[in-house]
């Protein structure tokens, strides 16, 4: 995960974060293939990544020795990919989409040496392909 602020001017700020993550795993179907009189356990190798992309403008409406607050609008990315395979074959599915992104942001004692940040943010609710 990764995370870039660039001031423009005193209240006005650009943010760009992303983040890449990814999870491996291995499991056996559940039952075992029958292959004449032997019984075979099936492997299967699963793996779930996970990328995001965001972009927001931040503007502060109060900013001052012992805190900075404002808003966030912005537009982001996200992308799942799905994958299961086995030693007889696999699937792959991938969604992507891309989403507005609203919020606020406070920045506690901004000049001192301890700071506190808060950020509440989100984005409604989007659908991709069929799903929500």
């Amino acid at each position: 995960m990764w995370e870039a602020d660039f001031g423009l001017a005193r209240r006005h700020r650009l943010r760009v974060s992303g983040s890449n993550r990814t999870s491996d795993g291995m499991t056996t179907v559940a039952g075992n293939v029958e292959v004449g009189p032997i019984q075979v356990p099936v492997p299967v190798t699963s793996t779930l990544g996970i990328e995001e992309l965001e972009t927001n403008y931040n503007l502060l409406f109060l900013a001052n020795t012992a805190v900075d607050a404002g808003f966030l609008v912005g537009v982001g990315y996200f992308e799942a990919t799905i994958t299961a395979s086995t030693p007889v074959g696999g699937v792959e599915q991938k969604f992507e989409t891309s989403y507005p992104s609203l919020g606020g942001n406070a920045l506690f004692n901004p000049a001192g040496r301890f700071r506190v940040y808060v950020e509440i943010s989100g984005f409604p609710e989007v659908t991709v392909e069929d799903l929500t």
